[in-house]
Parts: C-alpha cells; structure tokens; sequence
C-alpha cells in the first residue's frame, strides 16, 4: 500500500538503458511489473532469466505459489535463456527442512514448464558461494550446504548461480575483484 512501482513505460525507458551497457537481466520476481522485464528485454536484444521470489514461511505457501505459476508462464510465454528458483533461499532459511522445501519449488517448475509449454528451460537457483561450495584456498573442492546438505539442491538444477561478496566477506575494495575471480 502506498508502494510505487514502475510502469510499463518506466521499464522500457530502464531496458533501452541497461542494453547499452548489460547482455543479460535477471529479476526476482515473477509477478507485478517484473512479468513485463522478460519481453521487453527479450525484444532489446538481452538474454533474460526471470525469478521467483520464495519466502516461505515468512511468507505463505500461496505466495509463493504465485511466483512458480508466474515462473512457470514466464517460462512459456518468452524465450528466456533459464528460469531463478528462489533467491538467497537456504541464507535466510538455513534448516534441512528449507532444503527440501526449495528443492519441491524447483520440481515444480521443472515439470510446470514440461506440462504447461513442452519446452526445455534451464533452472537454477541463486546462493551465495559459501553456502554450496567448501573451498581450500582458492579453488572449490565440493559441494556443501550445511557441509553436504546443498548436494540435493544441485543435483536438481542445470546449472548453479552464485553470489560472491568481498564486501560482505569484510574485504577491503583493493583485492575485491581478484577474491571473485579466485572463488
């Protein structure tokens, strides 16, 4: 209530923008004003992966709901390069129950694609990298998630994004940019 949100034209002004300098966008969400990014971005020539904000139980089940089924028609409706399950899930929800719960969201994409428009996506999720990834030194050496949890997380998606945060991570700026290339 109260919340401004962009229009149509707003967007479109943003991409027109963003195609100079990006070749690919990502949103969050599958609902609102986030179903309009997928055309128009697709339509300025980007390479687009929409996503469905999950929050349960911060928010409910049919909520969430609605951000696989607007997923699922994003997916449908536009020639997407792959589809985000979930954003930071398993950070702000760290519990085996979590996991599962993320990997029943990321089935239901998965088969609400094949059923609904018989077209091959490619689905991941976004996690950032210490959550799925044991590292020695530089280099990753398996796969984790509350040590080896993560594993059925991965083993459900086509490829894994990940997000790495020197900022976070209480790096100062002069390095930053070397730790991601190293991670």
């Amino acid at each position: 209530a109260g919340e401004i949100q962009p229009t149509l034209q707003d967007i479109q002004d943003d991409i027109f923008r963003l195609a100079h300098t990006s070749n690919v966008i990502r949103t969050y969400s599958s609902l609102g004003p986030n179903a309009w990014v997928p055309a128009v971005a697709i339509a300025a020539g980007l390479e687009v992966f929409p996503g469905a904000w999950l929050d349960y139980p911060k928010t409910t089940l049919a909520q969430d709901e609605a951000e696989v089924q607007g997923l699922i028609q994003l997916a449908c409706e536009n020639a997407v390069s792959g589809v985000i399950v979930g954003n930071e899930y398993y950070l702000r929800h760290r519990n085996p129950e979590a996991l599962s719960y993320l990997g029943s969201r990321i089935q239901a994409v998965k088969t609400g694609i094949q059923a609904s428009c018989a077209k091959s996506v490619p689905v991941t999720t976004a996690e950032i990298d210490d959550l799925v990834f044991q590292y020695q030194g530089a280099a990753p050496v398996t796969a984790l998630g509350a040590q080896t949890a993560y594993r059925l997380i991965l083993d459900q998606l086509d490829f894994m994004m990940i997000h790495i945060y020197p900022f976070w991570a209480g790096l100062p700026i002069e390095g930053a940019a070397q730790h991601v290339i190293n991670r």
